[in-house]
């Protein structure tokens, strides 16, 4: 969208996009690096995205976002997500590139394959080889953010994006992303969050 979406001064949304930008600055590692913001339709949790987006790509700590939009041609198609938020992590996070590249170098049909395939080749394995061979420490508190999950195409394809997500930012893959979400309150978003595995 264009202009997109911002949180106004003294709104309850700008007061809920500080919350955010707060729970990600904050260096705790034991912290939950998953954020769901949920609500009804028209209740500025696009608005919200955008803010946090803005502020911590202005500092330079942002490390990808992707806005499902179910009006726009493809914007509702989840096997976009992974492949589109690994180019950003190639240009916005320091040594990323060289690894991703080499995925793909490896193998240019990776964006066409599953998204469990995407991130494990695009984005979990290249954080993995930079942390083994990079003297540069990894910037703490990378964002991620993804904007509208009810508007990406099919339950199934949503709840496997929430469950590859969770694993990434398990404590085995030492990955230094953490993640927000929206979304409207649909009962099998909520039934994804609500399970144990997530």
């Amino acid at each position: 969208r264009y202009p997109p979406p911002q949180c106004h001064n003294g709104t309850r949304a700008e007061t809920t996009a500080q919350d955010i930008i707060i729970w990600a600055r904050k260096p705790e590692p034991s912290m939950t690096k998953i954020v769901w913001l949920q609500g009804p339709l028209n209740t500025a949790k696009t608005a919200i995205a955008q803010t946090v987006s803005k502020v911590f790509h202005a500092e330079g700590r942002l490390a990808g976002s992707f806005f499902f939009d179910q009006h726009r041609c493809g914007g509702d198609d989840g096997r976009y997500l992974f492949s589109t938020v690994a180019y950003q992590i190639a240009t916005n996070v320091l040594g990323m590139r060289e690894h991703i590249n080499l995925a793909m170098a490896h193998d240019s049909t990776l964006p066409t394959k599953s998204i469990a395939v995407q991130i494990q080749a695009l984005i979990i394995r290249p954080f993995q080889q930079l942390r083994s061979t990079s003297a540069i420490p990894l910037k703490a508190s990378m964002v991620v953010v993804i904007d509208g999950l009810d508007q990406c195409r099919g339950q199934e394809t949503q709840r496997d994006i929430l469950l590859l997500i969770t694993d990434l930012a398990s404590s085995a893959h030492q990955i230094p992303l953490r993640f927000l979400i929206t979304s409207q309150s649909k009962p099998d978003i909520h039934e994804a969050f609500d399970n144990d595995s997530l």
